[in-house]
């Protein structure tokens, strides 16, 4: 099996392709892109730029270091009271 072990930089251009296509076009208005980086994979969320008094959510995906596949995707749910 091939490991590619993927660089922050290069997943980003991974989330690039993967959000619009996972969420829609409208969730590029949540870049950049937050990156945290795990042992074997990153995990990619949204930033969120909506009103610190309303509610909102920001899209998230995990993606493998050995082969940039997608792990899992979801949406986050932001409150701020």
């Amino acid at each position: 099996s091939v490991d590619l072990n993927i660089s922050k930089s290069f997943v980003i251009k991974i989330a690039d392709l993967y959000m619009p296509y996972l969420f829609g076009n409208g969730v590029i208005s949540q870049k950049p892109w937050i990156i945290i980086e795990h042992s074997d994979s990153f995990v990619i969320k949204g930033t969120f730029h909506g009103n610190l008094s309303r509610r909102g959510g920001v899209a998230e995906i995990e993606i493998s270091k050995k082969d940039g596949n997608k792990i899992s995707n979801k949406v986050k749910c932001v409150v701020h009271e």
